[in-house]
């Protein structure tokens, strides 16, 4: 692909220090065994996505992502009634009974350490 070869190997990014992604980029240690349809959620309720990225929650379709349809996510609830909602390992958000919706787990940044506080 033309834009990819150029993003990665012609243009120089300023938050690389003006370098390309090819200059910088490492291949990760970790290895992954097994794949996305092996996964096993233990003592949680599964349920297979769609190919909508939604998953049927108390008779409601409730939209999860797209990116996981045809793969499974696991469902973990609380005692407050809502589920956690898992991909693998991941903790992808929060399932609300009330608004039957998923309220996702966002990633930290400066700005958001500082609403926390």
């Amino acid at each position: 692909m033309v834009w990819k070869r150029e993003f990665n190997e012609e243009r120089h990014h300023e938050s690389l220090g003006m370098k390309m992604p090819s200059e910088v980029y490492e291949p990760s240690t970790k290895k992954w065994e097994g794949t996305p349809d092996q996964l096993d959620y233990e003592g949680l309720v599964t349920q297979r996505v769609k190919r909508t990225g939604e998953i049927c929650f108390e008779n409601q379709l409730v939209f999860l992502s797209t990116a996981l349809h045809g793969g499974d996510v696991g469902l973990k609830p609380l005692r407050n009634g809502t589920l956690e909602v898992y991909f693998a390992r991941l903790l992808m958000g929060h399932l609300t009974p009330e608004t039957d919706s998923l309220i996702p787990i966002l990633p930290s940044t400066p700005e958001t350490m500082k609403e926390a506080a």
